[in-house]
């Protein structure tokens, strides 16, 4: 029995544009998480790290391929599953503690006073 928790396979997602014209965001992507492990997407921006998060979120359906969750096909949004969000901005005196994160259902960003103090750093 295989310990595949998450199973993304030769998934494609295309968006049409118009009429005629169609945008091919993901193309045949292919990989498994194993239960109790952790995965990481990287690569630059518009490669479709974001579309692939929502497929398996199922806020997306893939155009082909499949996406699986313990055995049974993603359809849609499921209580047994969510996203995160992590988005850095960039500044000349960026810290960890100066990141914004946020969730579909909260945002928290740390006020200029909380920075500091957690940075150690005085102005």
């Amino acid at each position: 029995m295989s310990d595949t928790l998450l199973e993304v396979h030769e998934v494609s997602k295309t968006f049409t544009l118009g009429s005629r014209k169609t945008l091919i965001a993901v193309e045949n992507v292919s990989f498994g998480v194993e239960q109790n492990s952790i995965c990481v997407l990287l690569g630059p921006s518009g490669c479709g790290k974001s579309t692939v998060l929502r497929m398996i979120a199922g806020l997306e359906t893939a155009t082909d391929g499949r996406v699986a969750l313990g055995g049974k096909a993603v359809t849609g949004p499921g209580q047994d599953r969510g996203c995160w969000c992590w988005s850095v901005y960039e500044a000349p005196t960026l810290t960890f503690a100066r990141t914004h994160t946020h969730t579909h259902t909260h945002t928290h960003t740390h006020t200029q006073a909380t920075t500091k103090e957690m940075s150690g750093r005085r102005t």
